[in-house]
């Protein structure tokens, strides 16, 4: 029986065709359907998913190719969802001649699916070009793989997307691309050494990276664009989309599901938590766990199955969603705790801090100013009074610190009777002032532009408990980029 199913096979007869397909593609959920019009073979692919359309083609290729098929010069192979009147993708490829291949190669042929697809590429006829073929197991990844959940898993993070749907040195090297230019733009922005510029000019390419690899990691599954989106009733709405649209903004989900008025709340809600009115504390976590109901709301309201059936699969994706958005929000609140960024208001710190240069500064409780350290601090009641302010924090260096004797006289500073060399001073000081004592918990600060300053030898000692942190950097504008090292 098989022989005389392979005989007719190999004479091009399609219902033979067909039912050695269906053999090996019926237990991965695919139907093959085979017409034959003059010397044309048309092959149709149905599954419950969008077959891949590369491992699709390939695996027919290799397998007319492994038969010998006579009297059949094109072969249009097509794809198509079950109950979609529309194709998803159809390609139509040449026939080399059969007369080289033996018939030795017939019991070999489409029945054995997984055998036909070691084969790694195959030349077209009359176009000198090859095609790639699936590699062993890919046949099996037709229709096993969901694209929509290769795209949820690259907006997770680049390279997982690609990692599922078996490319997965390519996977790597996308996360790893990803993982090297986030750190670059880290260090380079909040290191004292690094660049600013630098650090801003990495973003774009990992936006690039996050947006190639999503359209890599579905191209992998179906061989088609993330943007060929498809008409369909309610009834054949993508679980996985949903999810997807819920990760990109929460609510936009449900409004593909036609649950407008849940929709529209949740992108409000979303905007409103992610706008900080919330408060730092809930700022951090609202917008995870909004966007992690969104994505299960969505997946579980979707009439039609997930090809992914494990409830486990759905509550990892969505751990790892809440997850990744709780660190998403954690990063900043954290950075704002360590470090403050301030504008410099005045020429009193002029020439080492310029008007309009934006500053880092590192704040900690643990923080022990060192003579020479650059403070912003909050400015005391009595010179704020004695000098309005537009802003409540000034900027100046430690001279002193307790128990250090200062005094400035004949254009000079002495600490405990030594001169300072300051040459990062705009000019010498044109007044006089001590010896004095610093007094324990408390400061002497100056400005660098001395004779322009308004600070301690005016106001007197700065408290400890004034001072918010020390300036370690200039960031902006980029030919003033620099670290503000101690003198």
């Amino acid at each position: 029986m098989t022989e005389n199913l392979l005989e007719l096979a190999k004479q091009g007869n399609p219902d033979a065709i067909a039912t050695l397909m269906n053999r090996a593609l019926k237990p991965q959920g695919i139907t093959a359907a085979v017409e034959l019009v003059g010397d044309r073979l048309q092959v149709e692919l149905v599954a419950e998913r969008l077959p891949n359309q590369s491992a699709a083609v390939g695996y027919v290729h290799r397998g007319l190719l492994a038969l010998g098929v006579t009297g059949i010069q094109q072969v249009q192979v097509s794809g198509k969802q079950v109950n979609q009147a529309a194709l998803g993708w159809m390609e139509e490829f040449a026939i080399a001649d059969q007369a080289s291949v033996s018939d030795t190669r017939t019991t070999t042929a489409i029945p054995a699916a997984r055998s036909v697809a070691s084969s790694h590429s195959v030349t077209q006829a009359g176009s000198g070009q090859k095609q790639k073929s699936a590699g062993p197991g890919e046949v099996g990844a037709i229709a096993s793989k969901d694209a929509w959940f290769a795209a949820n898993l690259s907006l997770l993070f680049p390279g997982l997307g690609q990692i599922y749907v078996g490319q997965v040195t390519r996977g790597l090297l996308f996360a790893g691309m990803a993982i090297a230019l986030i750190w670059l733009a880290f260090w380079s922005i909040f290191s004292p050494a690094g660049n600013t510029l630098i650090g801003l000019s990495c973003i774009l390419p990992v936006v690039f990276i996050y947006i190639v690899d999503l359209f890599e990691a579905y191209r992998g599954v179906t061989g088609g664009s993330i943007l060929e989106l498809h008409k369909e009733d309610a009834s054949q709405k993508e679980s996985w989309l949903a999810v997807f649209l819920s990760q990109l903004l929460p609510g936009l989900g449900q409004v593909y599901l036609q649950q407008n008025l849940l929709g529209m709340v949740l992108i409000v809600a979303m905007i409103v938590a992610a706008s900080g009115l919330v408060g730092l504390k809930i700022h951090v976590w609202l917008p995870a766990m909004i966007t992690g109901f969104a994505c299960y709301h969505a997946y579980a309201h979707v009439p039609k199955k997930p090809a992914i059936r494990a409830q486990q699969i759905i509550v990892l994706v969505i751990a790892s969603i809440v997850a990744i958005r709780l660190l998403m929000g954690a990063v900043p609140a954290s950075l704002q705790q360590r470090i403050e960024r301030f504008v410099i208001p005045s020429s009193s710190m002029e020439p080492t801090l310029q008007i309009k240069d934006r500053i880092f500064v590192s704040k900690s409780l643990r923080y022990v100013p060192k003579d020479g350290d650059l403070v912003v601090f909050h400015p005391l009641q009595r010179s704020s009074a004695d000098r309005p302010m537009k802003d409540k924090f000034f900027v100046k260096r430690v001279i002193g610190t307790p128990g250090e004797t200062i005094q400035v006289k004949d254009g000079k500073v002495y600490r405990n009777d030594q001169p300072l060399q300051e040459s990062y001073i705009s000019e010498p000081p044109a007044y006089e002032w001590g010896p004095e004592v610093v007094p324990n918990d408390a400061y002497l600060v100056l400005g660098d532009n001395r004779n322009d300053s308004f600070d301690s030898h005016v106001w007197g000692f700065l408290p400890d408990r004034n001072i918010v942190g020390r300036a370690y950097k200039i960031y902006w504008p980029p030919p003033r980029i620099r670290p503000l090292n101690q003198q």
